[in-house]
């Protein structure tokens, strides 16, 4: 990926990099990556289709990336339990959560919460 020369006015932004095949590299593409706001230190998987491996030289350029805008996620499952469901509802759902190995994640919850309110 090229960037331009970075001058005062330069800003990094938070991009959008499409899968696409990597100009020059036969059977080498790019993943869809979100590529943070700075300037270096920027990795991108690729993936390598090729039976021999093979070196990307610096300065290749992946693809075009597009500007992306980071939303921020307004509620919480919590949140949405609380509005959507019944008291009755609510304590089934803690009920089974209760029930759950205590070793999970604290995604691996959220998400088995989020699924048992829908």
């Amino acid at each position: 990926m090229r960037t331009a020369r970075r001058t005062p006015r330069s800003l990094a932004f938070t991009g959008l990099l499409e899968n696409d095949q990597v100009s020059g590299l036969p059977h080498v593409y790019s993943a869809r990556s979100l590529i943070p706001a700075k300037f270096t230190g920027i990795k991108v998987q690729l993936l390598n289709w090729e039976k021999r491996s093979q070196i990307v030289p610096k300065d290749t350029d992946l693809g075009k990336v597009h500007a992306a805008e980071i939303v921020e996620e307004v509620a919480t499952v919590e949140e949405n339990l609380r509005k959507r469901l019944s008291p009755l509802e609510r304590d089934a759902v803690s009920k089974m959560m209760d029930k759950m190995p205590e070793d999970m994640r604290k995604e691996q919850r959220r998400n088995v919460r989020d699924l048992l309110a829908k």
